[in-house]
């Protein structure tokens, strides 16, 4: 038990990392076809690379919470347990955030506190504003129904299973990735084939994510029968599946096609998959062990604070010198600035129930 926490730690403190580069490498290169055109075809080539690997942090957080969440069974009283301890809190705390939000945007752009405006964001019917907030919406919708669809896969089964996620997969992700590589050949768009099927209830792409976390905890005896060769075999089908997305990027910007990878790309459940086996599957020593769970316990924390702290940095800042050493240089300094804020703050007393700080194999977002 303790290993497999502790790798979760390191999952989930990745995961936070992730998030933080993907909105650090926005944030310097704001990245379009005439940025493309002004840079070299080397910090282009970077900027895909920091930006994908930043892309992967959202599949790591979902396969995170179906890997922990979507195997327990939920009676009446766990379904009681998980709404008050787990969904209500993390509704709550939200909507304080929204609050948040809304006050540092008014400061940020010195216009005056919209209170119509936060009204309609904390009723969901308008997005929060800032570039990560589209997260909670969609974790929360996910959440809402999250004990009986696990209740569900117990009775599904797995081969019946493995179909339906395959299924899913080809509207998915296969179609909508086909459609755009015919786009960078110039194929009308009559005739392109576009998905019929309404998904939407089983959660959509985000919810192949949290199924395939809950399908690799029913192999994971499977997989970690032999840790190394599985590792080592993951990780080729990670790496090849990252490089493949990079040069993507590249080749539909080179074509004139302003493309960056999204969640429903057809390697980033691979990509997420492999980096989540990877590391289940590695003896981390306790010099890694010990600060990921620091981390671990802080990452909600992060996630809420690091975007606010990457729009002051930028704006009293700026980017000076290498846009390169600027990405890398900014998303570990705010990343450990709102690790630090985050650990500070939450010595206060009831402070720490506003970054929703909890241990791994608790409820967590």
């Amino acid at each position: 038990m303790k290993q497999r926490d502790s790798n979760l730690d390191v999952i989930r403190a990745l995961a936070a990392f992730c998030v933080v580069m993907n909105h650090a490498a926005e944030s310097v290169y704001a990245m379009n076809m005439e940025q493309y055109q002004m840079i070299p075809h080397s910090s282009s080539a970077f900027y895909f690379a920091a930006f994908t690997f930043g892309r992967c942090g959202v599949p790591l957080f979902l396969l995170l919470s179906g890997y922990l969440l979507l195997p327990q069974s939920y009676d009446e009283n766990k379904i009681k347990r998980f709404y008050k301890h787990n969904f209500l809190p993390m509704l709550g705390v939200w909507e304080l955030w929204i609050f948040i939000y809304c006050v540092f945007l008014a400061w940020y752009y010195q216009m005056p506190f919209d209170v119509a405006q936060y009204i309609r964001r904390a009723l969901f019917l308008e997005h929060a504003g800032l570039s990560h907030t589209w997260y909670m919406p969609m974790i929360i919708g996910m959440y809402l129904f999250l004990p009986y669809v696990a209740n569900a896969l117990k009775q599904i089964p797995w081969t019946l299973l493995s179909i339906m996620m395959l299924a899913v997969y080809v509207y998915l992700f296969i179609v909508p990735s086909v459609n755009s590589y015919q786009s960078m050949l110039q194929i009308p768009s009559n005739e392109m084939v576009y998905t019929q099927v309404d998904l939407s209830y089983g959660g959509s792409t985000y919810g192949l994510y949290l199924i395939l976390g809950y399908a690799i905890a029913r192999c994971k005896k499977l997989l970690c029968e032999k840790k190394y060769r599985i590792a080592m075999i993951f990780t080729i089908l990670m790496g090849g599946g990252y490089a493949r997305t990079v040069h993507a990027q590249l080749a539909y910007f080179s074509q004139g096609i302003a493309w960056q990878v999204w969640y429903n790309y057809y390697l980033m459940p691979l990509i997420g998959a492999g980096i989540f086996i990877t590391l289940m599957n590695i003896k981390f020593p306790s010099w890694i062990e010990r600060p990921a769970k620091r981390l671990s316990i802080c990452s909600f924390g992060i996630y809420l604070l690091h975007d606010m702290l990457l729009m002051v940095e930028i704006k009293n800042v700026g980017v000076i010198g290498d846009k390169s050493t600027e990405v890398i240089a900014l998303a570990i300094g705010t990343y450990l600035l709102s690790y630090l804020i985050v650990e500070g703050a939450s010595k206060i007393p009831h402070i720490g129930t506003l970054f929703l700080k909890k241990e791994i194999g608790r409820a967590h977002v």
